[in-house]
């Protein structure tokens, strides 16, 4: 491959050495044949006689022009020729770096090479978001059949909410070690209580059917009667080692509500004593139960809820907080607000009317002069009948001329009512007033105005 450098290299120095006379530096072809380079150089015309006068060429002496081979050169050239290569000079000093040429097209991908050693692992990235859930899979065949176990080590007894003599159920799981059914237990079990006078189970034998769990309901169940804290016991009769125990606290059977006086007058206040008893009719000292009250009529007030205290000893006295405006026969309920199955009511209270308040007139109407029906009932200020009325009463009219009755006194037998007779003798709208003759203040006018005609 022809090095252009070092041509024009080669080229530079002959017209350097050549030039320095004056010469013409002239290209011409190279490198010739075998490489030589040839090139003729033009002399003036009278070069060869020294003695001769030299003459104008026009400027030509000095040039020198490459050319193919000797043959080429005139008769006032004369041919020079020398190798292509000469010997190595220096290194000249690094030329500038040039401007970066465009990117040349990618060239063909080499072949793959091997991989790498593996990098450190990078930290974890944020959890994605949850997947769509996939189809259930096939259910997996069942696995064999574990053994049951049957080394008992304790039981678990339950036993229902209470009431001092009220039978309840108890039911009774035996456990092993681990807190496993010992489904396998044949043992004999035996109960017993803190409860001197509980009603218990007689011994049990469990079966195959129980499968390690049996429950004793009533009648065969628990039966308390001590009130308050209270346990149940079983134990295995051959092994004492394995027993338990259920803690359970034991309710009243009963309240017991009594009322003083029992005969009270309408809306007179009035006490009642109320006392927790177990089912022997025990007072229970440490009852701490929350108490409510009714009524059996709907008329009449009860003190709020109550809840019983260390200083009570399971008595309570709610002292005049009672009343009741309702004249006729009447009951106090007292329930506990936990368990309403303990509750007591009291014996009949007698409630009178109270004294009277007023009159309640009723006639009706008819002709002029023609006697007619007047009825009075004496009430007291909660409209109760006063049945053991004994006043005297007066009766006037807006009929200045009418026949009224005479005064009454009431006697046992009209119980608090009284029809009279009245003759108007003047037709239109009348009314009449009756009146205690001793308390002016207890008096009644006919409900409705009763109409006269002639």
């Amino acid at each position: 491959m022809r090095n252009p450098f070092a041509h024009y290299l080669l080229v530079g120095v002959i017209a350097f050495v050549l030039g320095g006379a004056g010469g013409v530096f002239a290209a011409g072809t190279i490198p010739g044949p075998g490489g030589v380079i040839t090139a003729c150089f033009q002399v003036q015309q009278n070069e060869k006689d020294s003695s001769a006068k030299p003459k104008d060429d026009g400027g030509r002496s000095g040039q020198l022009r490459l050319v193919a081979s000797a043959e080429e050169c005139g008769k006032n050239e004369r041919a020079i020729t020398w190798n292509q290569v000469g010997q190595k000079g220096d290194t000249g000093a690094t030329g500038a770096t040039g401007a970066a040429g465009s990117t040349g097209p990618t060239g063909a991908a080499g072949a793959t090479g091997p991989t790498g050693a593996a990098g450190l692992t990078g930290p974890t990235g944020p959890t994605g978001a949850p997947g769509a859930t996939g189809p259930t899979g096939a259910t997996g065949p069942t696995g064999p059949s574990g053994t049951a176990t049957s080394a008992a080590f304790g039981f678990r007894v339950v036993v229902d909410a209470s009431r001092s003599g009220v039978a309840t159920t108890v039911t009774v799981t035996v456990l092993d070690q681990f807190g496993n059914v010992a489904d396998l237990y044949r043992g004999r079990i035996r109960f017993t209580s803190t409860d001197p006078g509980a009603t218990l189970p007689h011994d049990y034998t469990f079966t195959p059917q129980d499968a390690g769990t049996h429950t004793f309901a009533p009648p065969n169940g628990v039966t308390l009667v001590s009130v308050g804290a209270q346990t149940v016991s079983a134990t295995d009769v051959l092994d004492a080692s394995i027993s338990g125990a259920a803690s359970i606290t034991v309710g009243p059977a009963s309240l017991s509500v009594v009322a003083s006086p029992s005969t009270v007058a309408a809306g007179e206040r009035f006490s009642v004593t109320v006392t927790a008893l177990d089912s022997l009719g025990n007072a229970v000292s440490d009852y701490r139960g929350t108490i409510g009250f009714t009524l059996s009529s709907p008329y009449g007030f009860v003190p709020p809820y109550y809840t019983f205290t260390a200083a009570d000893g399971g008595r309570h006295t709610f002292t005049s907080a009672f009343g009741i405006s309702r004249a006729g026969p009447g009951t106090i309920i007292a329930t506990d607000t936990f368990d309403a199955a303990v509750t007591g009511t009291s014996d009949t209270i007698t409630v009178t009317s109270g004294p009277a308040s007023a009159f309640r007139v009723i006639g009706s109407g008819g002709a002029r002069g023609v006697p007619l029906g007047l009825n009075v009932l004496v009430r007291d200020v909660f409209g109760n009948v006063v049945t053991d009325y004994r006043g005297t009463v007066r009766f006037t009219s807006s009929d200045p001329v009418a026949t009224l009755p005479a005064d009454y006194t009431f006697t046992g037998l009209d119980a608090g009512v009284h029809d009279f007779v009245v003759t108007f003798l003047t037709t239109g709208t009348h009314t009449v007033t009756v009146t205690d003759t001793l308390t002016p203040a207890v008096t009644g006018t006919s409900l409705s105005p009763i109409v006269i005609t002639p």
